[in-house]
């Protein structure tokens, strides 16, 4: 698959809860690749595939190549009964288009695009007992694709994908790749961006020169802040401790030793 070139901010970002898999993954060079379909939000990567009814031609072709002999039985339909074939045939051609898209994708690696979102701090990092990850994404981080950026469309509409033009061939790969792109705007305060992947419920590993910081969450506690610390002991990798600044609902980054 060739997806062409994207823009995308220098650094993403990827919260953590800081459990013991967590820590595992991130010893390992790591990240999960979740599976189309297990996420919190059971509207995400959902797809409503609309179907045209083909025309009594597009059918003659599509049976040409598979059962010819009945072409000719086509021409013999009164209006009624090609209206009915057509009907017929938009279901089939909508369960088999849904069915090969659910295998068109496996895994997804959701990233951030900012690190000091409290919402995203509270959600996906134990209520800020955990920590988060800072990724260079100039750097080959050797994930497959590049990230892509989350759609949070103004009317919350589901992606809807137009199989006649499926049918012929005109669909690009990225056309196809943005359906699984598109989220309620509900969820927009999550600067979400994505790395997908054919594969999900899969571990990938990532080069290491490509982490560049670590964030420890506010409330995270001392001793497992000595355990991020003493896995990237002698590493690049800089440590920042996130703390609260007053008068405001802010989070401030402060550097820390190692």
């Amino acid at each position: 698959m060739v997806v062409a070139p994207v823009d995308f901010p220098k650094r993403l970002f990827k919260y953590r809860s800081g459990t013991l898999e967590d820590i595992a993954n991130l010893s390992n060079n790591q990240l999960w690749f979740a599976k189309v379909g297990t996420f919190n939000d059971p509207f995400d990567c959902a797809l409503d595939v609309v179907c045209s009814e083909p025309s009594i031609e597009t059918l003659k072709r599509m049976l040409e190549k598979q059962t010819p002999a009945l072409v000719p039985k086509l021409d013999n339909l009164n209006d009624d009964q090609a209206a009915q074939i057509r009907i017929a045939a938009a279901g089939q051609f909508k369960e088999s288009i849904e069915k090969k898209l659910q295998g068109f994708l496996g895994g997804v690696c959701c990233f951030s695009a900012t690190a000091d979102c409290l919402l995203m701090w509270g959600h996906y990092a134990n209520g800020h007992r955990g920590f988060c990850l800072e990724f260079n994404m100039d750097r080959d981080a050797k994930l497959g694709l590049p990230p892509m950026e989350v759609d949070y469309p103004p009317d919350n509409s589901i992606p809807v994908l137009d199989t006649d033009r499926l049918m012929s061939g005109d669909l690009t790969d990225k056309e196809l790749i943005r359906l699984w792109l598109v989220k309620s705007n509900c969820w927009a305060y999550e600067n979400e961006w994505r790395i997908l992947n054919k594969k999900g419920d899969v571990l990938r590993s990532y080069d290491p020169a490509a982490l560049t910081a670590i964030y420890l969450g506010a409330k995270m506690p001392d001793d497992h802040q000595q355990v991020i610390k003493r896995l990237v002991a002698g590493t690049e990798v800089k440590v920042r401790k996130m703390t609260l600044r007053k008068g405001s609902f802010k989070l401030i980054p402060t550097d820390t030793e190692i």
